[in-house]
């Protein structure tokens, strides 16, 4: 189910009921034994929005067998509308700490139904340069584990590099992704191919060859 405001997806709702059923003697489901229980929410999403139209907030619960995985996502955006800045807190809660059968906007946490979480909290930043374009993303994890990403553009505007450095606790682990593209007569993208740097020599990756035809 979905709802909308100003022709903007506000809510989403995903119900589930289960059944039971019996064979009868032909091998065929005897439809006198049929019985379903009454919808559960199985999955909720709802989103807030600022005047310019952007997402601002997003709350998720998703039912997952015993567990309840909760997550609430916070963005801020510069004067440009572009992503700087996101935070999520996650959370796993025992299924038996809510009425499943009652809409999320009802459920109430205790903390002694929490489960420990890996990625309790999750923070991230953006920057871009003048042309508007993502220069770097910093992820981090409350597990003191971080990712810093940096990319690299050629004078064409394609990204030629892209590097990462990931910490986990006290170890930095580094990789360059390069890039090289081969372009058509009108200087589109015809073969797309990724290379990783081990050892200061460049491996193949991923090659990806795309055919266009025009009209």
């Amino acid at each position: 189910m979905f709802s909308y405001s100003k022709g903007k997806l506000k809510s989403e709702t995903h119900y589930v009921s289960q059944g039971m059923y019996e064979m009868d003697e032909n091998g065929d489901i005897d439809e006198n034994v049929m019985l379903y229980e009454a919808y559960n929410v199985r999955y909720y999403s709802v989103l807030n929005y600022n005047k310019n139209g952007l997402i601002v907030n997003c709350k998720n619960y998703e039912v997952i067998q015993d567990f309840i995985t909760t997550n609430k996502i916070i963005y801020n955006y510069n004067n440009n509308g572009n992503l700087i800045k996101y935070s999520i807190l996650n959370a796993v809660y025992d299924v038996n700490s809510v009425d499943i059968y009652t809409h999320p906007k009802e459920w109430v946490f205790k903390k002694e139904f929490e489960f420990e979480s890996d990625l309790k909290k999750v923070n991230g930043t953006y920057t871009y340069d003048n042309l508007g374009r993502i220069v770097s993303h910093h992820y981090k994890t409350s597990k003191q584990e971080s990712d810093v990403y940096k990319v690299e553009y050629s004078k064409n505007g394609y990204i030629i590099k892209v590097s990462s450095d990931y910490l986990n606790r006290s170890k930095i682990l580094h990789q360059d992704l390069e890039y090289e593209f081969t372009l058509d007569h009108l200087k589109n993208s015809i073969q797309i191919d990724s290379y990783i740097i081990k050892d200061k020599k460049r491996v193949i990756d991923k090659s990806t060859v795309l055919e266009i035809t025009y009209y």
